[in-house]
Formats: structure tokens, C-alpha cells, sequence
């Protein structure tokens, strides 16, 4: 008898599902998902994954077009390449924050999430994530980015209004274009990078908690950012980082670490 029916285990590590199920359970004993465990499953709607994994492989939930919900209540160490691609109907996303590794591509396809939030572990913008292949989710040409920036194509989708960033720095370019994005939190970030939200249009929040620099065109061409509060613990502003009228409040009026620079290019700002 198999006591994790409808789990397919082999040497603790879901390899399947004896026979369709709407909702899953990953139990405590289990310590990873094996690679395309779950693949194109079109009934699975809900997956709870209660303990500790070391992985979920690569493609191990893609093309499940269905599924709504995914629970992670435990840590997960690494997540494979497309784990998730084509995940059409996931709206939301919350990965631990122990999460090292993640793989090109996860989220490419998952046309329907909203909100996302992730460590940011892997070498790259955004991009990474969502690819360069059209499924059902918006375009943005990374080529008319100014200043330099990637020249790649990546299909961010539209539906993706917040994300929550775990870790310590923000990669070059990290949401270059990401047009529809309207909220990012910073969780323990330290460093914003180059250009790191340029030409985000639609951003109209950000908390920089805990930020202690912010580096070039940062926040050029965010547009719709009409207010910014820079913490006390912001030691470092480097020149160009934001292009737009705004209101920005200081907790801190010494501005010594501060470019000379940091405001050119802007319109209209007030500093509070």
C-alpha cells in the first residue's frame, strides 16, 4: 500500500502521480521533486508543500495550465529550469527566502500572476525568469532601454502588478521595462545597481528599507514614482538616479555620500 497515494515516491522524491488529482500534498518526509514529476498534468489545481526540499527539478510542474494555488510552507534549496513555465492560471508566487538557486526560465508562461515574491539568487534581470518566448504575455523590447542597457527580448506578463525582492543587491538592470510593475518591496536589500528600474513607467511604489545604496539611473524614467522616501540608512546616491517630478522625503539631511549629481536630469523634484 502506498501511504502517499497519489505520490509516486522514490528514495523520498516525488517522481510522479499514480493517477490525476485536483490537489497534492508534498509531506514532510520528502526531500525534492524529480525532474518533470508533474508535467502537463491539466487536472492538477492546488499543490501544499509542507516541508523541507532540497529541489524542485527541472520542469517538474510545466505545462500544468490549471493550476491555481501552489502553498509553500516549507524551505526549498534550488528550483530547476521551466519548473513552472506555462503555468497559466498561478496568480500568486511566494518563494522562501532560502531559496540559492533558481533556473532560466521558471515562470516563462505564467500569463496570469500578479504578484511574486522571490530571492533574488540568479545572475541576471529579470529577463531570466520569463524568457524570450511569447505565451499569452505582453512584449517589451529590452533594445529601447537607454544608457546602454540589454539588448535582449524578454515577455514579462502584464498581469505582474508587485513583487517583493529577497536578498542583498539588485542586478544591473534587474526590472529594466518591466512597464506594468506598480509596486516593489525591498526585503534586506542593500545595493540598487545600475539602471536597476529604468523605464519601469507604471512603478508608483517603493520602499527602500534598509537600502544603503543606490547607484546610477536607479529609478530614471519612472514616470508614475511621484514620491520617494530615502531612509536613514542610505549612505550612498550615485548620480542620475531618478529623471521625473517627485516629491523626496530624507530622513537623513546629511547628503554628503551623495553625488553631486544624483538629481540631474530631473524634473520639478522637491526635497522634503
Amino acid at each position: 500500500m502506498n501511504i502517499y497515494s497519489p505520490l509516486i515516491i522514490q528514495d523520498n522524491i516525488v517522481v510522479g502521480l499514480e493517477k490525476d488529482s485536483l490537489s497534492i500534498t508534498i509531506p514532510k518526509e520528502i526531500i525534492g521533486i524529480a525532474d518533470k514529476a508533474f508535467k502537463g498534468i491539466l487536472s492538477l489545481k492546488e499543490v501544499n508543500i509542507l516541508g523541507d526540499l532540497n529541489s524542485i527539478g527541472n520542469e517538474a510542474f510545466m505545462d500544468c495550465i490549471n493550476l491555481e494555488v501552489l502553498n509553500i510552507l516549507g524551505n526549498i534549496e534550488s528550483i530547476g529550469e521551466k519548473a513552472f513555465c506555462n503555468c497559466e492560471s498561478l496568480k500568486e508566487i511566494n518563494f522562501p527566502k532560502n531559496l540559492k538557486n533558481i533556473g532560466a526560465l521558471a515562470l516563462m508562461g505564467c500569463s496570469s500572476i500578479k504578484k511574486l515574491s522571490i530571492p533574488y539568487v540568479f545572475n541576471g534581470t529579470m529577463g531570466y525568469l520569463f524568457g524570450t518566448k511569447e505565451n499569452d504575455v505582453r512584449f517589451y523590447p529590452a533594445n529601447q532601454t537607454v544608457f546602454g542597457a540589454s539588448k535582449n527580448k524578454y515577455y514579462f506578463p502584464k498581469s505582474l502588478k508587485e513583487i517583493n525582492v529577497l536578498g542583498d543587491a539588485l542586478h544591473k538592470y534587474a526590472f529594466e521595462n518591466m512597464y506594468e510593475i506598480e509596486k516593489v518591496s525591498l526585503d534586506d536589500i542593500k545595493t540598487i545597481s545600475y539602471g536597476a528600474f529604468i523605464n519601469c513607467v507604471k512603478l508608483n511604489s517603493i520602499s527602500l528599507v534598509g537600502v544603503t545604496n543606490i547607484m546610477n539611473y536607479a529609478f530614471y524614467g519612472c514616470e508614475s514614482l511621484k514620491e520617494v522616501k530615502i531612509p536613514y540608512t542610505v549612505d550612498t546616491i550615485a548620480s542620475y538616479v531618478f529623471s521625473c517630478h517627485m516629491d523626496i522625503y530624507l530622513e537623513n539631511k546629511d547628503t554628503k555620500g551623495f553625488d553631486p549629481l544624483w538629481l540631474s536630469g530631473s524634473k520639478e523634484i522637491k526635497i522634503h
